[in-house]
């Protein structure tokens, strides 16, 4: 990161919209949810609208405007080494913490109250994004049928119930394993059910969504059944 370049229009490239009033993440219910797996506090919602033209095949100049918007900037925050939230303008570290999360971290939510606007002039640059695109083409929650029917010693779903079978404690990635589904979603091609899908449909938004609502956050109150991860990933993605 450098520092930034006066003038350009990268800056204005983005326009912050109102934010939702509406949709799953204002709904009681997802937000209730949300914050039971210790996600609602660990996330927000923002809208922008992008001004310049963009072009699917050519994602990188979208990212490099989205980090140097001042409207992105001023709403934006990722966690720094310490663990506080720092808007991603805040010097060096702080910008490349924030371009770091496109890597697969967590990039809104909960501001901090010693934050301080930074002067704009001072504001690091972003010059370089790592980016992967994310398949949409699963669009239906029929998706997850096979969870359901999962053959095997240890079935993920006991059959005839929304009950999520469970299996020897364990962590994997620093995450508690308790349950079949957990220990799927963590070992991924090593599960036992990890032939269930494919490498190409684990890396699905629509499973992503389901996977994060599953795994949650560090103080994760985790469900017994499987129903209440499906029910608020297809209201997420529905509004997505």
């Amino acid at each position: 990161m450098a520092p930034a370049d006066e003038g350009g229009d990268a800056p204005t490239a983005f326009v912050k919209l109102p934010d939702p009033t509406s949709g799953a993440f204002i709904e009681p219910a997802v937000r209730s949810s949300l914050k039971k797996w210790d996600l609602g506090g660990n996330s927000a919602v923002h809208r922008f609208r992008y001004t310049k033209a963009f072009h699917p095949m050519d994602a990188e100049p979208f990212l490099r405007d989205f980090f140097n918007s001042d409207a992105v900037r001023d709403n934006f925050q990722a966690l720094d080494a310490k663990g506080s939230w720092r808007g991603i303008g805040e010097g060096t570290s702080t910008a490349a913490a924030a371009a770091s999360s496109l890597d697969g971290g967590d990039g809104g939510g909960g501001a901090s109250d010693s934050i301080t606007n930074p002067n704009p002039k001072t504001r690091s640059k972003c010059t370089r994004v790592k980016h992967e695109l994310v398949p949409c083409t699963a669009i239906s929650m029929a998706f997850f049928d096979r969870i359901y029917s999962a053959e095997g010693d240890a079935p993920i779903v006991r059959a005839g119930t929304e009950f999520i079978n469970k299996c020897l404690d364990d962590v994997v990635e620093g995450f508690p394993v308790a349950d079949a589904l957990r220990e799927f979603l963590l070992r991924g091609e090593d599960s036992e059910h990890g032939e269930m899908y494919t490498t190409e449909e684990r890396s699905e938004f629509l499973f992503r969504v389901m996977a994060h609502c599953c795994l949650g956050g560090a103080m994760c109150q985790y469900e017994d059944q499987l129903e209440p991860y499906l029910d608020v990933t297809r209201r997420l993605y529905r509004c997505a």
